[in-house]
C-alpha cells in the first residue's frame, strides 16, 4: 500500500496499521490534508527527482518511474510485479490536487515518437 502524505505529520506503526484497516474497508479516502497540498509517496524518497510546475496549478512532486521500479524490486518483487504495483497504487491513485506525478524519463526524441503514436 502507497500512503500519500504531507510530511506535517508522520505515522507511527499502530496509527499505519489502523489505517491498512480502514483502507481495506474503504479503499478510496485519499484526500489531501489541505487544498492544494503537495503530497508524497512514502518509501520512495530516494526515487524524487523534482517538482512540477504549471501556471494556475499549485507545484507536485515528481518521482522517477525506473527509481520507483527499481525501489519496489529491492524490496523483493520481480520487475513485473514491481511495474504492476507501481502502476495500480501510484500512477493510478488520485489523492486530489496534490497527486504526486510519475515521469517516464525519456530524450527528446523519444518523447516525440511516443506523441506521433497518439497521432
Amino acid at each position: 500500500m502507497i500512503y500519500f502524505t504531507d510530511k506535517r505529520n508522520t505515522m507511527t506503526p499502530e496509527e499505519r496499521s489502523a489505517l491498512d484497516a480502514w483502507l481495506q474497508a474503504d479503499p478510496m479516502p485519499c484526500t489531501p490534508p489541505e487544498e492544494d497540498a503537495p503530497l508524497y509517496a512514502d518509501g520512495f524518497e530516494d526515487a524524487a527527482i523534482g517538482i512540477a510546475e504549471r501556471c494556475g496549478q499549485p507545484p507536485l512532486v515528481v518521482y522517477s518511474r525506473t527509481r520507483c521500479v527499481d525501489i519496489l524490486m529491492t524490496n523483493g518483487m520481480t520487475e513485473a510485479e514491481a511495474v504492476e504495483y507501481l502502476e495500480y497504487n501510484l500512477v493510478g491513485a488520485w489523492a486530489g490536487e496534490g497527486t504526486p506525478l510519475v515521469m517516464h524519463e525519456m530524450s527528446f526524441s523519444e518523447i516525440q515518437e511516443f506523441f506521433n503514436g497518439w497521432l
